[in-house]
């Protein structure tokens, strides 16, 4: 198996793999064509893709995704997606 193209398939991966939220990365290449380019923005997609209304959803849950999509997609720098080495994105997104 191979592993993720790009930091945004990785915390897809990541956030499924560890926390239970795999809505979105069941069906990436339809979210990720989609996604605003914003954390707050991924957050509620990925909240939504699993059938939490996002401004329901409790804080908590919301932290849980922040952390990791902001670590991989937003990280100015110091995060894990840069260190990666990958691109931000898959080729096709």
């Amino acid at each position: 198996m191979s592993g993720p193209e790009s930091c945004a398939e990785a915390a897809l991966l990541e956030l499924c793999a560890n926390y239970g939220y795999c809505g979105a990365s069941q069906k990436a290449v339809e979210f990720l064509a989609t996604i605003a380019d914003d954390p707050d923005a991924w957050v509620d997609a990925v909240l939504a893709a699993e059938g939490i209304e996002p401004p329901l959803a409790d804080k908590e849950a919301r932290g849980q995704v922040r952390v990791v999509i902001c670590d991989w997609l937003f990280d100015d720098g110091r995060g894990r997606g840069t260190k990666s080495g990958l691109p931000r994105f898959p080729s096709g997104a």
